[in-house]
């Protein structure tokens, strides 16, 4: 036994350690790396653009008119970004307005202006990037920024509700007005069940028969969720987006489906004519 440890300690001795150290460390990322590609679900190339926060596809000068459908109303937008310039135009039922954003070196000054007066009257001063600038005033409201949520299979146990989770994504290649697009499907179907905690409240309260039913007439027992987006290949943008909600409660479904910015872009350029929009705030009266 002895002659054996001998021999091992020998021969590990001739072994150039650093070389050793060199081949475990490059098994161990190698190792790494196969199991964050398992635990992290696949994206498509439209989808990485998308969501690339170091260079999104709003940092590059482009025109974008659309509609958004938004509790319950709908808005008209323009959008253009012209060098140095952001422009937004935006008008409803209940009215409109203009903004321009001038972008500094070292901030950013939001104006609301009227063109036809020539007034400009500032309204903000932003100290962080652009990016942050343009996600901030334009990814909820108008809904052209993909945010996706995360999809996987959720199942809760509690003395109360007991529910279950099922969510899948289904992506195609598809035209949408003539753009090619990622048509990207999630449906989302969640099961709940109350009836052992609402019975142990019914015995306390003495409404059994009462609560039995309330989760089935509040629509919670079983909701379905489709959330539909139509991505631009070249560039990630949100070009159009459907959702809805089925449950058994009407309108519930109908407020759900309500909450979120629904956008439908008629017209995506990049690189557009600068004279479309002011160049900066010259010949613009500035008023505080």
């Amino acid at each position: 036994m002895t002659t054996i440890f001998l021999s091992l300690s020998l021969f590990t001795s001739c072994l150039d350690s650093g070389k050793v150290k060199e081949k475990i460390q490059t098994a161990k990322e190698k190792i790494a790396e196969k199991k964050a590609k398992a635990g992290a679900p696949s994206r498509t190339s439209a989808q990485e653009k998308a969501l690339d926060k170091e260079n999104p596809w709003y940092a590059r000068d482009f025109r974008m008119e659309l509609t958004v459908e938004l509790a319950g109303g709908v808005t008209n937008a323009i959008i253009q970004k012209s060098g140095d310039v952001l422009y937004n135009k935006f008008w409803n039922k209940s009215g409109g307005g203009e903004k321009v954003f001038i972008i500094g070196d070292e901030d950013i000054k939001a104006y609301l202006i009227n063109s036809s007066t020539k007034m400009a009257q500032h309204q903000k001063t932003y100290t962080k990037s652009y990016a942050e600038v343009f996600r901030d005033n334009f990814a909820q409201n108008l809904g052209i920024i993909y945010l996706p949520s995360a999809t996987n299979k959720k199942k809760s146990d509690n003395s109360f509700v007991q529910t279950d989770t099922e969510e899948s994504v289904e992506v195609v290649d598809e035209k949408w007005n003539g753009f090619d697009c990622e048509k990207i499907t999630k449906v989302s179907v969640t099961k709940s069940d109350a009836s052992a905690g609402l019975k142990a409240l019914g015995a306390i309260l003495g409404k059994k028969d009462e609560l039995s039913g309330f989760v089935k007439e509040s629509g919670l027992a079983e909701m379905k969720t489709t959330d539909i987006y139509w991505l631009h290949k070249e560039t990630g943008a949100v070009l159009h987006r459907e959702y809805k909600m089925d449950s058994q409660n009407s309108g519930l479904s109908q407020f759900v489906t309500q909450m979120g910015a629904m956008p439908t872009v008629s017209v995506f350029k990049l690189d557009p004519d600068p004279s479309l929009i002011p160049a900066s705030l010259e010949g613009y009266k500035l008023v505080e």
